[in-house]
């Protein structure tokens, strides 16, 4: 009777287009973000570092899923910042907690020209790859303005704010991303730094991008290790993986 009531339940899922899916054991689910990070970072008040804010997705995000976050925010492009701002301000009190400020982070301290393109969401130091694998091939005459930011450095902020702990580290920053962990070199080795969440870019999508396995093996050099992948894109219609998210949490190794 159960072999007959689960198949008609399996087909009826099938012929919907759906299927059930197994659900871990463990805590954490691969599935959401924000349950996994709500799980993994439960102590109040955790410090977060949100490198590429955009228009405040990760900020929304953080708010709604950890108990009272402090987020420092980073947008260095002058339009996307101000609406940020404006955002912010709109969303008050419940992001009273949130810090924004108008710097990219990167390897080194520095200028750099950021280009500013229609799609707001590929805005980037990197030039869009001249490459048919990239989904946005033909769109560098997109850039609507050029201007040179300010960049500094994930160390730098650490030590002129004062942090002694970063509870995320969270970066999207159109194939930039592997500069902001280099940036953060010093904070990795003193062991400040315990989640990290990045986009990895897995299509040529930016000129000079920094590759999955360099960041990889980078947090590997810390005891990091992946939890899971989540935002996952696949594009012409092709089974690979385009680019997506990972989440690498810091290993402690369980008392013998």
């Amino acid at each position: 009777m159960k072999r007959l009531l689960k198949t008609i339940v399996f087909g009826a899922l099938n012929k919907l287009g759906k299927r059930l899916e197994p659900n871990p054991h463990y805590a954490v689910k691969g599935y959401k973000i924000d349950e996994d990070l709500a799980t993994i970072i439960n102590n109040r008040s955790p410090i977060c570092l949100d490198v590429g804010a955009n228009v405040g997705q990760t900020i929304e995000m953080l708010v709604d899923s950890l108990d009272n976050p402090k987020v420092f925010s980073f947008e260095p492009s002058t339009a996307i910042h101000q609406a940020l701002a404006d955002k912010i301000r709109q969303n008050l009190p419940k992001w009273n907690n949130v810090e924004l400020f108008k710097l990219a982070l990167g390897e080194a301290p520095s200028e750099l020209e950021f280009k500013n393109y229609g799609n707001t969401l590929l805005s980037s130091f990197l030039d869009l790859a001249d490459d048919t694998r990239n989904p946005f091939h033909g769109n560098k005459d997109t850039v609507t303005t050029l201007e040179t930011v300010e960049v500094s450095t994930v160390d730098l902020f650490v030590q002129e704010h004062n942090l002694s702990q970063i509870d995320l580290l969270k970066i999207d920053t159109q194939g930039f991303d592997l500069n902001v962990l280099k940036g953060a070199k010093k904070s990795f080795e003193q062991g400040l730094i315990k989640n990290v969440f990045l986009e990895m870019n897995f299509c040529p999508l930016y000129d000079k991008q920094g590759s999955p396995s360099q960041m990889i093996d980078f947090l590997a050099q810390y005891d990091f290790q992946l939890v899971d992948i989540y935002e996952k894109y696949r594009s012409h219609g092709t089974p690979h993986l385009s680019w997506c998210s990972g989440l690498f949490s810091i290993l402690n190794t369980p008392a013998k």
